[in-house]
């Protein structure tokens, strides 16, 4: 039987944990160890971007980063990362590795990694008008469009924001005056969900967060893999600080196609400014 709702404390059945299962384990009884799986987050203070890991296992994280992101690894052996102290600053192109592992026993208890792409506008303030759905509002809020970070599992990832029947405006302060010459947006088709691609992708930029000028617009999307892909707009090297991307949904879905005479979704999580 459960606890009633107001006396349950995770931190205290957390801790049970561990003899729990020393006693699943005497009775040779299969159960998952998903608890214990390595997860992380990424936050931006005072203007910088951080990577943090957290996990319940009993056996230390370890985690590092290797600058050549493409190599999946620069470790032979994960046993071999640094023992992990804090949340990392991130503060280039890298891909970032991280592992509990059970050197006693020689065994990987759980991984991940994370492949962050730096650009101008990394960790930056953006604000999205109008909000995404509240189903579908990123690892991190609007930071997911900036965070340098794009979806290696497809739908699947927790970084994509959503927005259905509606037109996604997102504008970036890049702080200071910056030089820029292109935008690419990562973006997401899967029909059978009813995430439907753009129509068009526009970029307008300001020099003083009042008025703006369109400096270019497109349609061309490049695939990727798993339905993933991206929109770039290039266009004449301009300075401006503040960048203001539009994204025009599809509109209602068609016949013949999953959610037919629903609005369309649209699925974005990266913005790129370079």
């Amino acid at each position: 039987m459960w606890s009633p709702k107001n006396k349950r404390n995770w931190n205290h059945f957390a801790s049970r944990l561990p003899s729990l299962f020393k006693r699943l384990d005497f009775y040779g009884f299969n159960y998952s160890k998903a608890v214990y799986d390595l997860s992380d987050s990424v936050y931006v203070q005072n203007g910088k971007l951080y990577w943090k890991l957290r996990s319940l296992s009993e056996h230390p994280i370890q985690a590092g980063l290797n600058f050549d992101v493409s190599n999946s690894s620069s470790y032979r052996n994960d046993s071999l990362l640094p023992f992990y102290k804090g949340p990392i600053n991130i503060y280039n192109s890298v891909r970032a590795e991280a592992v509990i592992f059970d050197i006693k026993n020689n065994k990987k208890i759980s991984s991940l990694s994370r492949t962050f792409q730096f650009h101008k506008a990394i960790a930056k303030t953006v604000k999205l008008d109008p909000v995404p759905a509240e189903k579908y509002r990123g690892n991190g809020g609007n930071l997911s469009l900036v965070n340098g970070l794009v979806s290696e599992k497809g739908i699947e990832s927790d970084e994509w924001l959503g927005w259905q029947g509606k037109d996604m405006k997102a504008t970036i302060d890049l702080v200071k005056a910056e030089k820029i010459s292109s935008v690419t947006v990562h973006a997401l088709e899967q029909k059978g969900s009813w995430i439907h691609l753009p129509t068009e992708i526009e970029v307008w930029v300001s020099v003083d967060g009042m008025k703006y000028k369109k400096v270019g617009s497109g349609h061309q999307f490049v695939a990727s893999t798993a339905g993933m892909g991206t929109f770039t707009i290039s266009f004449e090297a301009t300075t401006a600080r503040w960048v203001m991307v539009k994204a025009t949904h599809a509109g209602i879905i068609p016949a013949g196609y999953a959610g037919e005479g629903n609005p369309s979704w649209i699925f974005i999580d990266e913005i790129q400014v370079n």
